[in-house]
């Protein structure tokens, strides 16, 4: 006495249907786990990125000037903490709110994060030179 053809055919889908649901659920909590805890700059940090960035946004179009936008200005992360991106200096702009919300969670190419160091090296504070003048008495 076996089993109906068509039973065994809906018993064997459900379990892969199971099985495939469950390893997704692993997987996503994997992902997870892996993820930075810390989900925002934090004050210092802030900080940091806007005198890094002389309190200006850093969207620059492949054509054309930097965004000259000084205030709304955000923290955002180059590569998005959705994505896997850390809570770190290194990983953060500033940009102002309307390039943020266009930016959205996309993960910029190599050509961007080169681009933009490229632009910070150029608008970074120069350090002060010494004078050679002597100051008369």
């Amino acid at each position: 006495m076996g089993l109906d053809p068509d039973l065994s055919f809906i018993l064997a889908t459900t379990m892969v249907a199971v099985l495939g649901t469950a390893g997704l659920v692993v997987l996503h909590a994997y992902r997870r786990s892996r993820r930075d805890r810390q989900r925002l700059f934090t004050w210092r940090q802030k900080q940091a990125l806007l005198i890094r960035a002389g309190h200006r946004c850093e969207h620059k179009p492949l054509l054309g000037r930097r965004c000259r936008a000084t205030s709304r200005l955000q923290a955002d992360h180059i590569v998005p903490w959705s994505r896997g991106g850390p809570t770190e200096t290194w990983n953060g702009q500033v940009l102002c709110r309307r390039h943020n919300r266009s930016k959205s969670n996309l993960v910029p190419g190599p050509l961007y994060r080169w681009r933009l160091e490229r632009q910070r090296r150029r608008y970074r504070p120069r350090p002060l030179r010494p004078t050679t003048k002597e100051i008369p008495t």
